[in-house]
């Protein structure tokens, strides 16, 4: 979106009781991604892998991952 630069934002919730590793497949090889607060403030810098972002999910967590392709 324009207010965020041309990047994207994606929240995703884990609902299990426990911890949970996943990624994040978009459209188009990501060159940069951040975890970020709710209120979509970068908080760390992670490492894309081409189309994909490692994630993981602590237990009953939300995760907000903005991201540039």
């Amino acid at each position: 979106s324009e207010e965020n630069g041309g990047t994207c934002v994606a929240r995703l919730f884990n609902p299990l009781d426990k911890e949970v590793k996943g990624e994040l497949v978009v459209w188009k090889d990501v060159k940069r991604v951040w975890l970020t607060n709710l209120n979509e403030e970068r908080r760390e810098e992670l490492t894309p892998k081409g189309k994909s972002i490692p994630l993981v999910f602590g237990k009953k967590k939300i995760l907000t991952v903005e991201f540039e392709i």
